[in-house]
């Protein structure tokens, strides 16, 4: 069957996404712990351009680089204790709380772009 491929995910999207939580998480679900294969790391750098009002979360197993954090894989996702961060940067106050999120290559990081 040369150029067929067989669709197996059975997630409840296919689509990646991350969720702003009221509670101070911020949670990434199954098909983006999938795409961006975060079973292969143990802390994240959560970055913010203001500029362009994106938010970025750097997967790393690199405990001791600057702002990294634990972070857990869970059924259906993943979870990042990121309270202070939502206030810091007033993320609490963002319009869509859930996101689509994509790779940025260059910076090898996760992103979502969000609206004031």
């Amino acid at each position: 069957m040369t150029g067929w491929e067989t669709f197996t995910f059975e997630g409840k999207t296919a689509i990646p996404k991350l969720t702003i939580r009221k509670g101070g998480q911020i949670g990434l679900n199954s098909m983006a712990v999938k795409k961006f294969k975060l079973d292969k790391f143990k802390f994240i750098i959560l970055q913010i351009n203001k500029e362009e009002t994106k938010i970025g979360i750097k997967p790393t197993n690199n405990e001791n680089e600057e702002g990294a954090r634990k972070f857990k894989i869970i059924q259906g996702g993943a979870t990042i204790p990121a309270k202070n961060f939502i206030e810091y940067y007033e993320l609490n106050k963002i319009k869509e709380r859930r996101m689509i999120c994509d790779w940025d290559e260059e910076n090898k990081m996760i992103f979502v772009k969000y609206s004031k």
